[in-house]
């Protein structure tokens, strides 16, 4: 009777950790409940063997195409791609990491290798692990390029209005999808890399947004900046909705094309379109750019630090 009720039990809490999104490790404990210590027993069980692995991230702000970037890579022969598998290093651990020092939530930031580390121990020597998340520059890069010796980065961009649309459209920034919240920082943290044209509580929704983009496209630059060794790919979503700037970049990163490669192109990018013209009218393009525009103005006159946007 005591075993069966311990089985049951043992059943309630593996279902509750499926539902939750967790992915239970060897001591059945979702990784967000490991203690620095633990995390660091485990690293040190792992040993050297997976360090010399090569690793792809991507920079992104969200809503740039990442997705779909994780499908294009996947494709490959030698590629196995992610879109922001877990530990997703949001929520919290964003907040920490963005928020306070570096130093303060490094060691429990560090759980995101054992992620990384499961999904390694699981493919062949030569495959490459490519992870799209727009995490990375938040809230984890500095334990990868800590860790990790062999790692490049692709920097992903999509022009700002289109992205700021599709932020207004989804509700990020406002009351209407507090959950976005998880998954962006605040302008203006402690970790930011652009400074806000006015206090955040001064902001409407649009200023917001755009500051938050602007502010990631400061942190690229600085990714770029500070970590010269780091083999950095920049390319636009533009770019690989169509099969020639797939094959360039596939080119650049020793990636095998495969016939799953050619099929990628028969239909999912102009489905993709579709959606964003039937959309067009909540938050209409032109307004988006006449609003970032204004911004980015009214930022330079007042002399603020922000990256130098090139609007078309």
């Amino acid at each position: 009777m005591k075993a069966s009720a311990m089985t049951l039990a043992g059943h309630f809490y593996r279902t509750k950790l499926a539902v939750s999104g967790y992915i239970p490790n060897k001591d059945n404990l979702p990784y967000s409940l490991l203690s620095e210590r633990q995390v660091e027993n485990r690293l040190q069980t792992t040993g050297d063997r997976l360090k010399n692995r090569r690793l792809i991230f991507t920079i992104s702000p969200g809503r740039a195409g990442s997705e779909y970037l994780a499908t294009l890579l996947n494709t490959a022969e030698n590629i196995h791609a992610l879109h922001e598998p877990r530990p997703r290093m949001n929520g919290r651990i964003l907040e920490m990491a963005m928020g306070k020092p570096p130093g303060e939530s490094y060691g429990q930031r560090r759980i995101k290798l054992l992620g990384i580390n499961r999904s390694l121990s699981h493919l062949d020597s030569d495959t490459i692990y490519a992870e799209t998340s727009h995490m990375f520059i938040k809230s984890f890069h500095d334990v990868v390029l800590d860790y990790y010796e062999n790692v490049e980065v692709i920097i992903l961009r999509r022009p700002l209005h289109q992205i700021l649309k599709s932020f207004i459209e989804l509700g990020f920034f406002s009351s209407i999808n507090p959950v976005a919240a998880r998954w962006m920082h605040k302008p203006g943290s402690a970790n930011s890399a652009a400074e806000l044209l006015k206090p955040l509580d001064e902001m409407d929704q649009y200023e917001k947004c755009i500051a938050y983009l602007l502010d990631i496209e400061a942190l690229a630059r600085a990714f770029t900046l500070n970590h010269p060794d780091i083999k950095t790919h920049e390319i636009t979503l533009d770019s690989i909705t169509e099969s020639g700037g797939a094959r360039r970049l596939f080119q650049q990163l020793g990636a095998r094309w495969t016939e799953e490669s050619d099929r990628l192109y028969s239909g999912v990018v102009n489905r993709k379109m579709g959606y964003r013209i039937a959309i067009d009218e909540f938050a209409p393009e032109e307004y988006c750019k006449e609003r970032l525009n204004q911004y980015i103005q009214q930022a330079q006159n007042a002399g603020k630090s922000i990256p130098d946007i090139k609007m078309t």
